[in-house]
């Protein structure tokens, strides 16, 4: 009953979210499975998937968040999950300073005075009234403490007159009551209140945002088709012609599986199957590998003799049959999920020509993967040079650290024609595969474009080659950027130059 006295209030503005209640339909009620969370580029946010508009659900009741059902709290801050809150002034790591001053910005008080008072710094409990407070005025002396504190936390304080036998006799009982120090702020005095008949108040200042609203989500704007499809369903073990697998090992063991025993597993199958694999870090170091198979038991026996191989041999740990999370959010659904997926194929097989490569050649592997950034890049937009001006538009921040002179020059002198043949077939074929791709995703009308997807792909292929190095990824893209550059460069003279 207590609850129901704060949550009921007056509806405030033109549309409400019923939840958690039976309420007829009405056109000012937005009901739960009438939302969806639509991603931006630097935030979520709720949307209506009748009306296709933004939501920003407002809490109007006195009940704290943290009392609220999840559902309801989670519709609440979802919103303003990634926004700038306006709370008490924090102090952070000197929270626990004995003495913190006031802070004061004009006339207005960011934070009072406050003072750490430890109990045991006093006599014990069973002390007379007298011995107790001789040695509270040399405590209060030695502090300097005002005459006019509040002890207690949130919304919840009792000012106390620390001259009146009364308040201070509180203030022992809240001190012997205590496990450990309390924390007196320094309180208003009565002269204080006088502008206000002498009565105790609060103020409450509204403050609002001088920003321009953010932009709604392209989702919600663009011309795409409205609401989106649903999520792609999750594919258990042995459901959909497909085995996902997750294998424990060391991240620096990793490669030589890649290179050493993963040829091996898939020479074994009389017609390859389609498999893509991408390196982990969490929550254990794993490979995980994905597999279209028709015989799902015979696939997972002959992986299953595979990893008891190579943990026998000390390469590998436990494996772990995964359900499969298409991210047809990310890369579209349908017959463009099934082209995203040809390109994972095909984008691992160049990862693998590229880790042969650099070890034979011994070319600088950044070198190698940012000249692999740029053509992969020119496969999903059409032509190298649309490509090379998406890296050197998109990819400005990229980086910060020096780069080596020797490495810069063999980016950019990089020739896709010196390249060992098994990485040009392998670039051939995932060019091939990106294309097709590209294709598909430009079918579907939808808000996934192969511009959107882009940089996606070249984490997933980073990762691939390097496994997961955020500085390592950052470096590369600078790298791919140079390339870029020079490729556009190279292509301006030659336009430019007399017939």
């Amino acid at each position: 009953m207590h609850a129901q006295n704060v949550l009921n209030t007056r509806q405030v503005l033109p549309w409400l979210v019923s939840l958690a209640e039976h309420r007829s339909v009405t056109d000012d009620a937005i009901g739960i499975d009438d939302l969806g969370v639509a991603a931006g580029r630097d935030r979520l946010v709720l949307v209506s998937l009748s009306q296709r508009r933004v939501v920003e659900p407002t809490v109007v009741h006195a009940a704290a968040l943290h009392t609220m059902p999840p559902l309801g709290r989670f519709l609440v801050e979802l919103p303003r999950g990634m926004d700038a809150r306006l709370k008490p002034f924090d102090w952070g790591a000197a929270s626990g300073l004995p003495f913190r001053p006031a802070l004061r910005y004009g006339r207005t008080v960011l934070t009072a005075a406050r003072w750490r008072i430890d109990p045991a710094g006093l006599p014990a409990a069973q002390t007379n009234d007298g011995e107790w407070d001789t040695a509270w005025e040399l405590l209060r002396a030695r502090l300097r403490l005002p005459a006019w504190a509040q002890i207690g936390n949130g919304d919840q304080r009792l000012r106390l007159n620390l001259d009146q036998p009364m308040d201070r006799a509180l203030l022992r009982a809240h001190l012997d009551a205590s496990d450990g120090p309390i924390t007196l702020v320094d309180a208003a005095q009565p002269a204080d209140f006088g502008w206000f008949s002498g009565r105790a108040h609060e103020i409450v200042v509204p403050v609002a945002s001088t920003a321009a609203p953010a932009a709604a989500p392209a989702a919600l704007t663009g011309r795409n088709s409205w609401p989106p499809p649903a999520p792609a369903k999750p594919l258990l073990p042995g459901t959909d012609g497909l085995i996902s697998v997750s294998l424990a090992m060391e991240p620096s063991l990793m490669e030589l599986v890649l290179m050493g025993a993963l040829p091996a597993l898939l020479a074994d199958w009389d017609e390859p199957p389609l498999m893509w694999f991408i390196r982990r870090r969490r929550p254990v170091p794993h490979l995980r590998l994905r597999l279209h198979t028709d015989d799902f038991g015979y696939a997972a026996a002959k992986i299953g003799r595979w990893a008891a191989a190579l943990r026998q041999q000390g390469l590998a740990g436990d494996l772990s049959l995964d359900t499969y999370h298409p991210e047809s959010g990310r890369y579209g659904d349908g017959p463009a999920l099934a082209a995203a997926e040809r390109l994972f194929a095909a984008d691992s097989t160049a990862a693998l020509a590229q880790l042969w490569a650099q070890r034979e050649r011994r070319i600088n592997r950044q070198a190698f993967t940012a000249a692999s950034v740029v053509d992969l890049a020119a496969a999903m937009l059409g032509n190298r040079n649309d490509g090379c001006e998406w890296l050197i538009a998109r990819l400005k921040q990229a980086g910060r650290s020096p780069i080596d002179r020797d490495v810069l020059r063999q980016a950019v002198t990089f020739e896709p024609a010196a390249l060992a043949r098994p990485v040009r077939d392998a670039w051939r074929e995932r060019s091939d595969a990106a294309a097709r791709y590209a294709e598909a995703l430009s079918a579907t009308g939808g808000p996934i474009t192969p511009d959107s997807v882009l940089a996606s792909l070249l984490h997933l292929h980073h990762v691939r080659t390097h496994g997961p190095d955020e500085a390592a990824e950052q470096g590369t893209y600078r790298l791919a950027r140079h390339l870029a550059l020079a490729t556009v460069r190279r292509h301006a003279r030659r336009a430019g130059a007399p017939e």
